[in-house]
């Protein structure tokens, strides 16, 4: 249709002239157009525009352009092209408008403007990521999912074909490019390929590349490629993990078929084949297998497998002891897999770490070998070149491998146990003598027959193999029944019971012989097999016999006598060397007990210095010949195995401190420094044991120290060895700076009576009784005791010893409770005590030590006296000598205890007899507490302060 043309007054607006299309294509008449408003025409402006405004545009505008609506006569809308420009004519100024019908450009401009949008959308929305190649200019167009695909924001790619290539992984892309180039060449239909690109972070992506040429220049050359990118990254990883568990079920059945009925010997290679399938799947450094040597605390690298470059290290791994990295060790005896991901995090100084790093380790997996419960050694890999971590598919390719060996081995051992086992049995068989074994077939036909056959029916093999065992052995009477019942056996029938049977020898003379018999049921069919005993010999032997046991039975009888003898005499040797040790005891202690008590009395009372000198000399000689005493009881009694030690409650620091108390004075005398290093947590230590002859120890050899030392120093170390939550182990060293002692010597140091030489017992005096009598203490103790010395450069004695630990309030100390003379005179001034003693000395130093504290005193001379004075008066506390003519104290103290009068006085016991069981037996009796002669003044009056400020009866 032709273009509408309208001629405007440009004052009004109206048109004044138009051509027929002005009103047709609008199906209006000429009328209806000419001399209306233009404005009447559109149908998309509202409202009334100013005229004057639209007017001066088109008269500033050569052409004045615009595509708007005009309202067609049946009610649709027609889009038209406006064009309006300005003219004169005839003097007039006009305007003139060509609207022409662009209702099809405009469908097509929609069209498209939503197929634009649609495309837009598709490209935000798509998974796949898009791209659009100018080959010509270089540039790309990347689809915003691309560039998130490459971690990159709307604006941040640069949009040249550099960028992709760029990003492409390098070991990919020279193969990329090729199939690129391919298609741009014309060579294949489309681009097609699957490669990895790295993202902006470095991360690597599978991606499925696909595109095709779609434009080309005039001489057929490319100038645009468009495509498509897919990520399959997903599809990549679920592929390699498919292949990878394929490939790792191959493995598992190529290392399952190896070992399975395995020749043994083939096992080695096998290993090794195994070792390398292993290694070179997961890709580490090392696999190997070691052999643990119980017995020996050993273990052995027996295989290994190295990568390409890596050195190995079997060689350096023989012999080596279990010490060397015992929590190795200790992991796989329980079973336990070992996994390290990084050996230098390791301690610092542990000696698996520093075994590890020597091989150049940084990660680690081991698994044990277990067989029936016991480890034998263990499978692992090694990483080298890089730390790694070891996840499920190599503890389980292991624990495979790991079963395996140990299957395989378990099955080598029994085949080999099998093979001796059989080699055995055939040798005992075939050698054992006078025991004839022979084998049959089904038919009776012999197929074994051993030496012993030979001799004892006389065939020799050769002869009697293939033969009938009727034929052979059995004498004519006797086999139609011996066949009959082989014949039943063989078929399942009950087997005949073994016994004494008279069978034939091949010169004719009778064989009789215990024979048994056994069905071997194999493959090839029954075997039967004879085991017979020649009775001949035996009953030799059983005559010969009858005559040993008759004499041996007279030789018993005889030796029974004797030593039934010698045991009432050995008995009575003991009993004797009791009794002489407990009267040894009371002979040595009584008159000591005169000595060292009048002692202290004139000592109290003397006021001439020169006497109280000689009296401390006499006092400290007499100390001295007591410890001889004590020594030298000990000893017996450690010998006479009578000594048991005391199991009380008491702290370790009270023990210490009693022995500084004791030797520090002598120390500083000599001029030497002292030193008890003693931790605060093990002076604080409660436990349970003897502390008495603990100390005894500590005082013998830090007497020996400061006696040997004349200058320097002596250090008493004590340390903590193991500490469990029940007990506790201790190590004590008493170190000085003596004269030492040479090698030859020290051989003999813990031999009683033996000193280092006689030039050393005049000099220093001693019975050498002191570290013989410590060694068997600590033995007793569960301990044991060592020197380290050399001469001229001072001695280390050192012991252990183990002491279970205590829970309670360890008891009270002699230390803590130490109450002096004014202390019991001030508390107790006028308590009644009935002093039983015999011997007038004795008595007579007890009597002035308690009534210079001010107790009343009354004596009896023996128990007798003392029962007769307890039956009518009230005593406070009773002193009880034990050995008294008459009536002992055993037998006055169940006397006293049956009077109501005095039940519950406290009953003290004095005796020189130096054996535990009579403390026991005054215990037992009714005595509560137990006094050794001499009697100590200081020990004597803290028990009786003890005793009477007690706030319950027998408390």
């Amino acid at each position: 249709m032709a273009d509408a043309v309208y001629v405007l007054d440009p004052d009004t607006s109206h048109i004044i002239w138009g051509n027929r299309a002005a009103w047709e294509s609008l199906g209006l008449s000429r009328d209806e157009v000419l001399n209306h408003s233009v404005l009447s025409l559109q149908v998309d402006i509202t409202g009334q525009p100013q005229w004057s405004e639209i007017a001066a545009v088109i008269r500033n505008t050569p052409c004045f352009t615009f595509v708007g609506r005009h309202r067609h006569a049946d009610g649709h809308t027609v889009a038209v092209e406006v064009n309006t420009t300005a003219f004169v004519s005839a003097g007039r100024e006009l305007f003139l408008s060509v609207a022409r019908d662009v209702s099809r450009r405009v469908a097509l401009e929609g069209e498209l403007n939503t197929r634009e949008k649609q495309l837009t959308f598709a490209l935000n929305e798509a998974s796949d990521g898009l791209w659009d190649w100018n080959i010509t200019t270089g540039e790309v167009l990347f689809s915003p999912r691309l560039k998130q695909m490459l971690g990159y924001g709307p604006d941040e790619m640069p949009p040249h074909v550099t960028t992709w290539k760029d990003s492409v992984h390098p070991d990919d892309v020279e193969r990329v490019i090729a199939t690129l180039n391919e298609h741009l060449s014309g060579k294949t239909g489309r681009y097609d390929t699957e490669y990895r690109l790295r993202n902006r972070n470095g991360d690597n992506l599978w991606v499925h590349d696909r595109g095709r040429v779609c434009e080309r220049d005039a001489t057929g050359q490319p100038t645009r490629i468009v495509g498509m990118v897919q990520d399959i990254s997903s599809r990549k990883a679920a592929e390699a993990k498919a292949e990878r568990l394929s490939a790792y079920q191959s493995a598992i059945f190529r290392l399952s078929s190896a070992f399975i009925n395995l020749p043994l010997d083939h096992l080695d290679p096998a290993i090794q084949d195994g070792l390398g399938e292993i290694g070179r799947f997961f890709g580490v450094d090392r696999s190997y297998v070691f052999a643990y040597d119980t017995a020996a605390q050993q273990m052995h690298n027996t295989h290994e497998w190295c990568a390409p470059g890596v050195p190995p290290e079997i060689d350096n791994l023989q012999n080596l002891h279990f010490g060397i990295a015992p929590e190795w060790i200790e992991c796989h005896y329980r079973g336990k897999a070992i996994v390290i991901e990084d050996v230098n995090a390791l301690p610092d100084g542990s000696g698996l770490r520093q075994l590890l790093s020597a091989q150049g380790i940084r990660s680690l997996v081991t698994l044990p070998l277990m067989r029936d419960g016991e480890c034998t050694g263990c499978v692992g890999f090694d990483a080298i070149r890089t730390m790694r971590q070891f996840g499920e598919e190599e503890m389980g390719l292991l624990s495979l491998f790991s079963g395996l060996l140990t299957n395989v081995t378990g099955r080598q051992l029994a085949e080999k146990a099998l093979r001796e086992s059989e080699y055995r049995f055939r040798n005992l068989l075939e050698n054992v003598d006078r025991i004839a074994v022979q084998g049959y077939d089904t038919h009776r036909r012999v197929i074994f027959w051993n030496a012993a056959s030979e001799v004892v029916y006389g065939y020799t093999r050769a002869e009697a193999l293939g033969k009938r065992l009727e034929d052979l052995t059995v004498p004519e009477p006797m086999r139609e029944t011996v066949v009959a019942e082989i014949d039943r056996w063989m078929n399942g029938g009950a087997a005949a019971p073994p016994g004494e049977m008279t069978l034939q020898h091949k010169d004719g003379s009778e064989v009789t012989v215990f024979s048994s018999h056994i069905m071997e049921n194999l493959s090839s069919g029954p075997e039967m097999y004879c085991i017979d005993i020649d009775l001949t010999e035996r009953k030799r032997i059983e005559a010969e016999l009858a005559r040993y046991r008759e004499h041996l039975e007279a030789l018993v009888e005889e030796r029974t006598a004797a030593l039934s003898i010698a045991k009432e005499a050995a008995e009575a040797a003991s009993r004797a060397k009791s009794a002489f040790l407990a009267n040894m005891s009371h002979e040595l202690r009584t008159p000591m007990n005169a000595i060292m008590g009048i002692t202290a009395m004139v000592q109290r009372r003397a006021q001439d210095p020169a006497l109280r000198e000689q009296l401390k000399t006499v006092d400290k000689a007499s100390k001295h010949l007591l410890a001889l005493i004590d020594d030298i009881l000990d000893l017996s009694k450690i010998e006479a195995e009578r000594l048991t030690l005391e199991q009380t409650h008491f702290q370790l620091g009270a023990v210490f401190s009693n022995l500084l108390n004791l030797i520090e004075q002598r120390a500083r005398e000599k001029g030497l420094q002292l030193t008890i290093d003693l931790p605060g947590e093990l002076s604080a230590q409660a436990v349970i044991g003897d502390a008495l002859r603990l100390g005894q120890v500590l005082l013998n050899l830090s007497s020996n120290a400061i006696k040997f030392t004349h200058q320097g120093s002596i250090t008493i170390r004590v340390r903590a060895v193991t500490e469990h939550a029940d007990a506790l182990s201790l190590r004590v060293d008493v170190i000085d700076t003596g004269i030492g002692i040479d090698q030859d010597t020290q051989k003999h140091l813990f031999t009683a009576f033996e000193q280092a030489d006689n030039s050393m017992t005049r000099k220093y005096g001693g019975t050498g009784l002191g570290l013989a009598i410590s060694k068997r203490l600590l033995k007793l103790m569960g301990g044991e005791i060592k020197v380290e010395s050399t001469p001229g450069h001072g001695s280390t004695f050192w012991f252990t010893v183990s002491l279970p630990k205590c829970f309670s309030a360890p008891q009270a100390t002699a230390e803590d409770l130490l109450l002096s003379e004014q202390q019991l005179k001030a508390s107790h001034a006028g308590a009644r005590i009935l002093l039983v003693e015999d011997e007038p000395v004795n008595r007579e130093i007890t009597l002035g030590l308690l009534e210079d504290t001010g107790l009343l005193v009354d004596i009896a001379e023996d128990g007798l006296e003392a029962l007769a004075l307890s039956q009518h008066s009230r005593y406070d506390l009773i002193l009880m000598d034990m050995q008294m003519p008459r009536m002992n104290g055993l037998d006055a103290t169940r006397a006293i205890r049956a009077n109501a009068l005095n039940l519950d006085t406290p009953i003290l016991a004095m005796t020189a007899n130096a054996f535990n069981e009579n403390r026991q037996a005054c215990l037992n009796a009714g005595m509560d507490a137990f006094l050794s002669k001499p009697v100590d003044p200081a020990v004597l009056f803290e028990t009786i302060s003890r005793w009477l400020g007690r706030t319950s009866p027998r408390q």
